[in-house]
């Protein structure tokens, strides 16, 4: 199982789900699985306020080398969180993450 740190639905249940994460966060172990990988608390809570800001979250790399992800969060009638939907690829030579926002849009 991939665990919450380092993978973008991970991400966008931490940053949607979780209304004070900083406390939950101090129990994950952040095992570096790339060198990409948020690997410390103050990293995760970093990419948690971004995720914040941007309302996704992109996954360079961060579980698996030649993976990238692009995750938003689905909610309900009531502004909660309830699932994400994302999109997984390879990272072909010509590939542009920055495009990704927009194609979420329409999963």
């Amino acid at each position: 199982m991939v665990e919450l740190h380092c993978s973008s639905t991970g991400k966008v249940f931490l940053a949607f789900s979780i209304p004070e994460p900083s406390e939950f966060c101090k129990a994950l172990e952040c095992t570096p699985h790339t060198k990409n990988t948020d690997s410390s608390v103050a990293e995760v809570l970093t990419s948690i306020e971004q995720t914040r800001k941007l309302g996704y979250v992109m996954d360079e790399e961060e579980y698996v080398l030649g993976v990238r992800c692009i995750t938003a969060p689905s909610k309900n009638a009531f502004g909660k969180t309830i699932a994400a939907g994302g999109i997984v690829r390879q990272r072909p030579g010509n590939f542009n993450l920055q495009s990704m926002p927009i194609r979420l849009k329409h999963v």
